[in-house]
């Protein structure tokens, strides 16, 4: 190969695409496996492993079955690590600890007696499923997870966007006003979702009709109220922020004094 992908994510997606391998998983573990060995050592691998697949492949451990090209550059790239790379990217599980010898885990003395055929043992009662084990998506690999996913994207029957909180500047214009919000740190996330780098800062930039405006202008002069926004979000790639069009504008003590008056 005369050229090489400049950078790690580049260079992985490709390979994921020369080898077929569209399994998230296996996809995150080719990103693995660059990031450890290199992008040269990387492509020499699936080299081999294509010179494999030409030649009618790899058949697993059992010989049952033809490997999937992804499999097969994993067996290439396996014998080509160093213990510990072996163990980074491919950690082993601890097994549970046998009882000691010295610990019989049946008493010799007392004989296990057989159930009679006319009494039936009824269950316990529920057994406790394993606990789950989390990983946390690292948060730099999203580009090689999103690969994939961008190739054959779905459709979303619903958009829309909630922001409550207090506009910086005011940029009033005849017909529509302009604010700007900067999302907070986000919340208590479920457990295996990325963890966000702190320069990861939202700005929406909220567009707000003149007539809506309106309705809470005199709102926002009281220092203890916030808006409270519902509008159609869209990526505004060239300011490089969420904008947002609002459907809906109220504010918090707006809401309040509504529902102790209902």
């Amino acid at each position: 190969m005369s050229t090489l992908p400049p950078d790690i994510p580049t260079a992985a997606a490709d390979i994921a695409a020369q080898l077929q391998e569209t399994h998230p998983p296996a996809i995150l573990q080719i990103r693995r496996i660059v990031e450890q060995i290199g992008v040269e050592a990387a492509y020499a691998c699936l080299q081999k492993a294509l010179a494999v697949e030409a030649e009618g492949g790899m058949l697993t451990a059992d010989n049952k079955q033809r490997r999937t090209p992804g499999g097969t550059y994993f067996y290439i790239v396996r014998g080509q690590l160093t213990p510990e790379q072996r163990r980074i990217l491919w950690p082993r599980t601890k097994r549970p600890k046998r009882p000691s010898r010295s610990q019989p885990t049946t008493k010799p003395a007392v004989a296990a007696k057989a159930p009679s055929p006319a009494v039936h043992a009824r269950p316990s009662g529920r057994q406790a499923k394993p606990p789950h084990v989390y990983a946390i998506l690292p948060w730099d690999e999203r580009e090689t997870l999103a690969a994939p996913a961008l190739e054959k994207q779905g459709a979303a029957a619903t958009v829309k966007i909630s922001l409550v909180g207090r506009p910086g500047k005011v940029i009033e214009r005849n017909d529509a006003v302009i604010v700007t919000l900067t999302g907070p740190k986000p919340p208590a996330l479920p457990k295996g979702l990325p963890v966000l780098p702190d320069d990861a800062v939202t700005v929406f930039l909220v567009y707000i009709a003149r007539k809506q405006w309106t309705k809470v202008a005199d709102a926002m002069q009281n220092p203890e109220d916030r808006l409270v926004i519902e509008g159609y979000p869209f990526m505004d790639a060239k300011l490089k922020v969420i904008g947002v069009l609002t459907q809906n504008v109220t504010t918090v003590l707006t809401q309040r004094a509504q529902r102790l008056a209902g």
